[in-house]
């Protein structure tokens, strides 16, 4: 007991100590606690991320065109490259 703290106020005096609540076990749980918060985070993120993807997937698919017309590609001009010279 410290010589300025009276005897009735000793039991609540040492409740608030600084390292009653700085104790491992204290930071354990709120590393944890932390850490659980983050997940959620992250998983929520995640989702989204996939309900945004997929939105974007079902609004853009129709106006895609099939993978068979992009296969068969036919240019309707010639493509010719010249060289600096004005020779093809």
């Amino acid at each position: 007991m410290s010589a300025g703290v009276p005897a009735i106020y000793t039991p609540l005096v040492a409740a608030f100590t600084l390292t009653s609540i700085t104790s491992p076990a204290r930071k354990m749980r709120i590393l944890l606690r932390l850490l659980r918060y983050a997940l959620y985070l992250a998983l929520a993120g995640a989702l989204a991320g996939a309900l945004a993807l997929g939105t974007a997937y079902w609004l853009i698919s129709p106006r895609l065109p099939s993978v068979e017309t992009l296969k068969d590609v036919r240019l309707q001009v010639p493509l010719r490259v010249y060289a600096s010279d004005g020779k093809l």
